[in-house]
C-alpha cells in the first residue's frame, strides 16, 4: 500500500504545484465594437523607441477583439476605426495607413520618411484617436460605439 501511495503521490503533488502557483495576469490593449456593423481597425504604438501602426483588425458587430498583447508600457496609444458606411473614429493625430481593400494584414514604422510619402492610391494619413490608458494600466478596453 505504501508503495502504491508514493507512486501516485509524486504527481498529485506536482499538481497541486502546478495550480497553487499564482499564474501571471495577461496584458492587452482591446478594441470592443459596440456598434451595429463591422469595423475596421488599426492600431498605433510605440516599441523600442519607434512607433507602429498594425492592423487591419475585422471586429465584428458586439465583438471585442485583442489588438496588442505584450504588457502597456506606455500610458497613450492610437486608435483608428472605420465601417463600411464611412465613419470613422479618430481625429487626434494622423499616420499613415494602408487601405483596407488594398491590404488585410500590415505592420509598419511610422518613420519621418514614411509619413512625407504617404501617397495614394494604397496608403493614405489616417485620423487616429488618442487613447488615454491611465497612469499604471496593464491592459485597457477601448470601446467603439454609434
Amino acid at each position: 500500500m505504501r508503495k502504491l501511495l508514493s507512486v501516485f503521490s509524486i504527481p498529485l503533488l506536482a499538481a497541486g504545484f502546478l495550480v497553487a502557483k499564482p499564474q501571471e495576469a495577461k496584458a492587452w490593449f482591446k478594441v470592443c465594437n459596440q456598434t451595429g456593423q463591422d469595423t475596421h481597425v488599426a492600431f498605433s504604438y510605440p516599441e523600442s523607441g519607434t512607433w507602429y501602426t498594425q492592423g487591419w483588425y475585422v471586429i465584428g458587430a458586439g465583438t471585442c477583439q485583442e489588438v496588442y498583447a505584450p504588457e502597456l508600457r506606455n500610458r497613450f496609444y492610437y486608435v483608428h476605426a472605420q465601417n463600411y458606411s464611412g465613419q470613422t473614429w479618430g481625429r487626434d493625430a494622423r499616420y499613415c495607413n494602408y487601405w483596407v481593400q488594398y491590404r488585410r494584414s500590415f505592420k509598419m514604422a511610422q518613420t519621418s520618411e514614411r509619413l512625407a510619402n504617404c501617397q495614394p492610391p494604397n496608403m493614405s494619413l489616417m485620423p487616429f484617436a488618442k487613447v488615454d490608458t491611465g497612469p499604471q494600466s496593464r491592459n485597457f478596453t477601448y470601446n467603439l460605439t454609434d
